[in-house]
């Protein structure tokens, strides 16, 4: 596993960054993450961008918390409960499969430009409490969704993404280009999950 770490300005040894990472294909894919991530926030978190085998990342049954991560984690100064995982296209559906499945080790998932599982969204609203529909199948995980297309949107999900309280949050962006609102998005997506008070 190929692996980068972004340092944030201003970095102090003595405070626990909230950590985005970023599951790429290959190396060009981690090199293009590691400029757009600055559009996200050079100050407010740390980065980690790691380049998965297809066997790796598409393979839902395997471990992805190996002992190498795991420890590479413990040698930086990250909180624990402010882990998220992110990815544009299949590595976007993977970190919320990966999320899925690992409760104990991340906060949420940044999924980017993807389809997700067919009726994943049936199932968060399910309960007509969108709120509480979630948050039982993924205690306080939350979800940022960007999907490939622009269109309109079911009126449930809009009114989720009016609620301060919501885990779930959908990007109208259609694009991840220099100057889309998108970045400024995930930002505002992580910093509320940073204060929110299920952490």
């Amino acid at each position: 596993m190929q692996r980068s770490v972004l340092i944030p300005e201003g970095y102090s040894r003595s405070y626990r960054y909230p950590l985005v990472v970023w599951l790429c294909r290959d190396e060009r894919e981690q090199k293009v993450r590691m400029r757009q991530f600055p559009r996200i926030s050079s100050r407010n978190y740390m980065a980690l961008f790691l380049v998965q085998s297809e066997e790796t990342l598409f393979d839902s049954s395997r471990q992805f918390w190996n002992q190498n991560l795991l420890e590479l984690l413990c040698e930086l100064p990250v909180h624990r409960q402010r882990i998220y995982l992110a990815g544009v296209g299949d590595c976007g559906r993977a970190a919320y499969e990966i999320m899925t499945k690992s409760n104990e080790c991340v906060s949420g998932a940044i999924s980017l430009l993807c389809h997700l599982p067919l009726g994943f969204l049936t199932k968060i609203l399910s309960e007509g409490n969108a709120v509480s529909a979630l948050e039982k199948k993924h205690g306080s995980m939350r979800l940022f969704w960007m999907p490939p297309y622009s269109g309109q949107m079911p009126k449930p999900i809009a009114d989720i993404n009016h609620d301060s309280r919501s885990p779930f949050w959908l990007s109208r962006e259609s694009s991840l280009g220099r100057l889309s609102n998108v970045w400024r998005e995930i930002d505002q997506f992580v910093m509320r999950g940073i204060y929110s008070s299920n952490f």
